[in-house]
Order: structure tokens, then sequence, then C-alpha cells
């Protein structure tokens, strides 16, 4: 799962669900990883081409 929340971007895994009610959601939020968007970019279509032939 993931959010925009402008600048900022936050990635959790499928098993972190904030929306159960169930446990603490300080806990849960250790699994994700916070980036701040100005070292996101793009994946190369280069990089997309190549990666096929790998599987």
């Amino acid at each position: 799962m993931a959010w925009n929340l402008g600048e900022t971007k936050v990635f959790c895994p499928q098993s972190v669900d904030f929306f159960d009610d169930k446990g603490d959601n300080k806990e849960k939020s250790v699994k994700c990883l916070v980036i701040n968007g100005k070292y996101l970019q793009p994946v190369s279509e280069y990089y997309l081409k190549q990666s096929a032939y790998l599987y």
C-alpha cells in the first residue's frame, strides 16, 4: 500500500493494514518506508526492457 502525501511518500507491505482496528498502529508503521519525493525517479524504459529478459 502506498500514500502520496505531497513531497512525502509512504510505502507499506500488504501485510500492514491500518484500518483493521487490530493492534498498535505505531507497531505497524515500523514496517513502512517513508521517502521524500525528491529522492524518487521514474524507472527508465531501458531498465524495464532489460529486466524483462531476466524472468
